[in-house]
């Protein structure tokens, strides 16, 4: 009888055994593998959530912040127009106090009276004096004196002056003419100024048919050195034989600066 070998294999229980425990040590590995992903996760969650609270917390502070700011600059935007107000208010204050002192401290200068060097008789130019026929007077009204730096004298001969006047020529004052502020009167007497009126004129004068005027200004300088202007007018009067001041003047011809 012959005996044949066998093919089946013969099961090791020893290998089988270590399957097992390698199978076991696999998923003991895949669990704590599981669990400690899972504590990761929930340490990232915590922390996640931990910054999310944070950052909520730090934006609302920043919004308070931001609140009080705003209302901080809006006050402090208040306080600053404030503060322009008052200021704007005390310099006008202050330039009104300067200007008022400067202005008691001003000369005033005014025409006081004008005449006839020929003896209060209105003559044609052939009998004018060749010194001169006009002898206007000033007086300062002011508290300083006041320094004459120029002068204009014109004459016209018209029923009603022009409403504004029209100078021709300003004379240089000699220099070191001063109008004191004690109310002294000066007197302005231009050289060599003649009316020239012709025969005609001085007679349609005398009836009343026509008027003469004589107008013009002085300038002068302040104590400051601020130029100023003062004007005069005069009408010559049939009744006084003499210049007198007219009411109807326009007031273009009589201002002063």
């Amino acid at each position: 009888m012959t005996i044949r070998p066998s093919h089946r294999k013969i099961r090791n229980p020893n290998k089988s055994s270590a399957i097992q425990n390698n199978s076991s040590s696999i998923e003991q590995l895949k669990a704590e593998v599981v669990k400690d992903t899972g504590e990761k996760t929930d340490t990232h969650a915590k922390e996640k959530l931990q910054i999310d609270r944070q950052l909520s917390e730090y934006t609302g502070q920043l919004a308070i912040y931001t609140k009080k700011l705003s209302q901080y600059t809006f006050w402090l935007v208040i306080a600053t127009v404030i503060i322009a107000v008052i200021g704007a208010w005390q310099g006008r204050q202050l330039k009104r106090t300067v200007d008022i002192m400067h202005a008691t401290e001003l000369p005033i200068i005014m025409p006081m009276e004008a005449h006839l060097r020929s003896g209060g008789r209105l003559v044609s130019q052939s009998e004018e004096p060749s010194t001169g026929a006009i002898r206007i007077t000033f007086q300062n009204y002011g508290r300083t004196p006041a320094m004459i730096t120029g002068a204009c004298l014109q004459r016209i001969v018209i029923d009603r002056l022009p409403r504004v006047p029209q100078y021709e020529m300003t004379t240089p004052y000699p220099g070191g003419v001063v109008i004191d502020a004690d109310r002294s009167p000066r007197n302005y007497e231009p050289e060599n100024y003649r009316l020239g009126l012709t025969p005609e004129q001085v007679r349609t004068i005398n009836a009343n048919q026509s008027r003469l005027w004589i107008f013009g200004f002085i300038t002068y300088e302040d104590f400051m050195g601020n130029p100023h202007e003062c004007r005069f007018c005069f009408r010559w009067s049939v009744q006084f034989n003499d210049f007198v001041l007219e009411s109807d003047t326009p007031p273009a011809y009589t201002q002063n600066t």
